[in-house]
């Protein structure tokens, strides 16, 4: 399976409600899209090694696919104009800084270590 990382800030002073919309009901709403599996979000924290470079971001989400890149094509093929628009508008970022949004799919090059 692949994984999609979604990197993203909220707006200056609407940081909190960025994160309880993209947590509590963007994620549910996502998950609709077939080869979404699940997904998990993850806030940075104020830990980090000194020197380090600091993120640019304050919330990772991660949705692990169970399909190909192929298949969430068809999928969004094979929505009408009003199945396209309704998953359009559920997925509306209210509150996020589009400035600072970034968004990848990768595969695995090695198997998981435990």
């Amino acid at each position: 399976p692949m994984i999609a990382l979604a990197f993203a800030n909220g707006l200056p002073g609407r940081e909190a409600e960025f994160r309880e919309w993209y947590c509590t009901q963007h994620m549910r709403h996502a998950l609709h899209i077939p080869v979404f599996a699940s997904g998990q979000c993850l806030e940075r924290t104020g830990f980090q090694d000194p020197g380090v470079v600091s993120p640019d971001y304050s919330l990772i989400c991660f949705y692990q696919w169970d399909g190909t890149p192929q298949d969430y094509f068809n999928f969004l093929e094979s929505l009408s104009e009003d199945e396209g628009q309704e998953l359009t508008d559920l997925i509306a970022f209210p509150a996020m800084d589009s400035e600072r949004f970034g968004e990848a799919v990768y595969k695995p090059i090695t198997k998981k270590l435990y």
